[in-house]
C-alpha cells in the first residue's frame, strides 16, 4: 500500500525512489527528475493529464474499498444494531457519483455488488447492496426512532480519506453525523481488535488469496468481525469442508447474500491503481498477478 516512484533512465536500470510527500512527488515528475508516480489523487491526475509530456494510466486491480458498520454493538453504538438503520446508511450514499469523481481511477472503477469479485474463486451471490434512495433512507431512520439522525465515529484509512469524506457528506444529508477519524493501518487494526470501531473503511486486496472463503474470514472471523452472525459462521465452516469449487460457491452464496440482506459491510468499489508518467512509458498487465503491477511491467514505448 506504500506509494512508489520509478525512475527509468535506460532500459537496463529502474530505480525506486521513496518520496513521502505527494506534492514533492508531483514536482519531481514535472521537473523530469522521475519518470513515474504511483497512486495519484483524482484531482491531481486531471491536472497532470493536461500536460502534453505526461500520460495517465488507470489500471484495474483485485482490491476494493469497503464501508462497514458495527452491527454487533461491540462499540456500544445502539442505532447500528438495527438493520433498518444500517440499510438507511447504505441507501443514503450516492456511490455512482463518488466512484466517478472521488475514487482514484474512477473512470474504470467497478461498482461492487457484493463482498467479492466474480473473478475470485467460489464467489457467488444473487442479491446486492441497496440502491441510492435518500428519501427512503430518511423514512427508515424515522421508523427506527432516529428521525433526527445520530452521531457516529467513522474510522478511515488515511490514503482513502477523500472517499470517506464524500461518504460522510452523503450521510449528513439524512441527518447522520459521521465524524471522520483518519488513521494509519496500525491504529486501525488496534481499534478493530479493541472492538471500538463504529463505522470503518479501508481497502482489501483479494488477489493475494483470491478464494471467497478467505474473503469471508476477513470480515466475519476473529477480532475483525463486527457482525458476529452465527448463520454466516456456520456457512463458512461448511464451505471449508467442500473442495469442489462450484459446490463451495453455492455454499458461500448464502453468506454473501446474508451480508447484503443484513447490511453489515458494503463493498463500495474496486480500487484501480493510477499512474502519472512520462509519455514515453507504457504499463502492461502482469502475467502472474491478477491484482498488482510491478517494476518489470513498465516499458519504454
Amino acid at each position: 500500500m506504500n506509494l512508489h516512484e520509478y525512475h527509468a533512465r535506460d532500459i537496463l536500470k529502474r530505480h525506486g525512489i521513496p518520496v513521502p510527500d505527494p506534492q514533492t512527488r508531483v514536482a519531481k515528475l514535472l521537473a523530469g527528475e522521475i519518470d513515474m508516480v504511483r497512486n495519484v489523487a483524482p484531482d491531481t491526475a486531471v491536472e497532470l493529464a493536461k500536460n502534453p509530456d505526461l500520460g495517465i494510466s488507470n489500471l484495474p486491480t483485485g482490491s476494493f474499498i469497503f464501508f462497514g458498520l458495527d452491527a454487533a454493538g461491540r462499540s456500544g453504538l445502539k442505532p447500528l444494531q438495527d438493520n433498518r438503520v444500517r440499510k438507511a446508511v447504505f441507501m443514503a450514499i450516492d456511490r455512482d457519483t463518488i466512484i466517478k469523481h472521488i475514487v482514484p481511477g474512477g473512470g474504470i472503477a467497478e461498482k461492487m455488488l457484493g463482498l467479492c469479485f466474480k473473478t475470485n474463486v467460489a464467489c457467488q451471490f444473487t442479491n446486492s447492496h441497496p440502491s441510492f434512495d435518500p428519501a427512503a433512507a430518511k423514512k427508515l431512520l424515522a421508523e427506527a426512532g432516529y428521525a433526527n439522525g445520530f452521531e457516529m465515529v467513522y474510522d478511515c484509512f488515511t490514503p482513502i480519506k477523500s472517499v470517506c469524506e464524500a461518504i460522510a457528506g452523503e450521510l449528513l444529508k439524512v441527518g447522520i453525523k459521521a465524524s471522520i477519524n483518519p488513521t494509519t493501518i496500525q491504529v486501525y487494526r488496534k481499534k478493530q481488535g479493541d472492538g471500538t470501531q463504529q463505522a470503518f473503511s479501508v481497502w482489501y486486496p483479494t488477489a493475494g488469496h483470491p478464494d471467497a472463503g478467505n474473503i469471508l474470514d476477513v470480515f466475519f472471523g476473529g477480532e475483525r468481525d463486527y457482525a458476529q452472525d452465527t448463520t454466516i459462521h456456520e456457512i463458512m465452516k461448511k464451505g471449508l469442508l467442500e473442495f469442489d469449487t462450484e459446490k463451495r460457491a453455492k455454499i458461500y452464496e448464502a453468506a454473501f447474500n446474508r451480508n447484503n440482506e443484513q447490511h453489515y459491510v458494503m463493498a463500495f468499489s474496486s480500487l484501480p491503481t493510477v499512474y502519472a508518467h512520462s509519455k514515453d512509458i507504457k504499463i502492461e498487465k502482469n502475467q502472474l498477478s491478477a491484482g498488482d503491477y510491478y517494476i518489470n511491467d513498465y516499458f519504454w514505448k
